[in-house]
């Protein structure tokens, strides 16, 4: 009995029937990129979260004051004139024409 239950071990030991050496080995490639992958993923997430510390560095109320508001200004002193309905048509023709020209 003690010769059977080596069997036995031997056989609940060894490589499910329909595997091979390939399925093995394509098993490991697989794994092996697997990992590849992550570490690329983590290299770039690391990337990234740099990149973006160093372009939020700047403070957004300041790039606010600095940006928009010069162009509030000048978009307020502005003085805009009401078009009369010939002008409109003029433009509208105008706007038509390019249109067409640069649809050849």
């Amino acid at each position: 009995m003690g010769e059977e239950s080596k069997k036995e071990l031997t056989l609940s030991v060894s490589a499910p029937s329909g595997t091979s050496k390939e399925d093995h080995a394509s098993r490991r490639t697989f794994i092996k990129n697997l990992a590849i992958a992550g570490a690329v993923i983590g290299t770039n997430a690391l990337v990234a979260k740099k990149v973006a510390s160093v372009v939020l560095e700047k403070d957004p109320q300041r790039a606010y004051l600095e940006d928009v508001l010069p162009g509030d200004r000048v978009m307020m002193a502005r003085e805009y004139v009401v078009m009369t309905d010939e002008e409109k048509k003029r433009l509208v023709k105008t706007l038509i024409e390019n249109y067409k020209k640069r649809l050849g």
